[in-house]
């Protein structure tokens, strides 16, 4: 599975998003609607990590979601 497959609906992925990573606002949210990509980016921005960081916990976090 890659990034850009969202495996499951945007609403049930957004919940569990916000719980893991909690420097998300609800903008932020909104803003993703269930885009990989625009996730990468805010989650770069509000972590300051680096892309293949990002990647690798967002994949991880996208194994994990049924």
């Amino acid at each position: 599975m890659t990034v850009h497959q969202m495996p499951v609906e945007w609403s049930h992925l957004r919940m569990n998003a916000k719980m893991r990573w909690n420097k998300l606002t609800d903008s932020d949210l909104d803003q993703i609607e269930g885009n990989a990509e625009t996730l990468v980016r805010r989650l770069q921005e509000r972590y300051g990590y680096p892309r293949q960081l990002v990647l690798l916990e967002l994949g991880n976090f996208l194994s994990t979601q049924k």
